[in-house]
């Protein structure tokens, strides 16, 4: 058995009988829509170019030359640091106080430090968090040490 394509002849009698079928006789022709011609395209008006307002040099950018300018980002590394040395300082207070005194005055005293390092936080003083951090550990290694 080989697969024969039907012929051109075969098709159109098939359609024509299917045509007959849905019992229409007559094609309806294919409506088209009304084509309307766009209007001629105007010029668009001339626009007078806007002055960009550009901002001034910013005066702490890395490529000034001038020394008393101070970079926000050289004076956030110098406070870190300087914040780690506070509460190392504090920390090895807090270590030395448990060391040299009984427990409870030590306590007491680490307790205090924590207490001023807070209410300096609360009022934004710089540099107090790191106070703070060091009593604590501090104090918690001096006493469990």
């Amino acid at each position: 058995m080989t697969d024969v394509e039907p012929s051109p002849e075969e098709i159109l009698s098939r359609l024509v009988r299917y045509r007959d079928a849905l019992g229409t006789d007559t094609v309806e022709p294919v409506r088209t829509a009304t084509v309307t011609p766009l209007p001629a395209p105007v010029a668009p008006r001339p626009v007078a170019p806007r002055p960009v307002a550009v901002a001034p040099a910013d005066p702490a950018s890395r490529f000034t030359t001038d020394p008393s300018v101070h970079h926000a980002a050289l004076n956030a590394v110098e406070a870190t640091l300087f914040g780690q040395v506070l509460a190392t300082i504090a920390g090895a207070l807090g270590i030395l106080l448990f060391e040299r005194f009984a427990t409870n005055v030590a306590v007491i005293a680490v307790a205090a430090m924590t207490a001023i390092g807070v209410a300096a936080a609360s009022r934004r003083v710089p540099l107090s968090l790191w106070w703070t951090t060091g009593a604590v550990i501090g104090g918690m290694l001096g006493r469990w040490s």
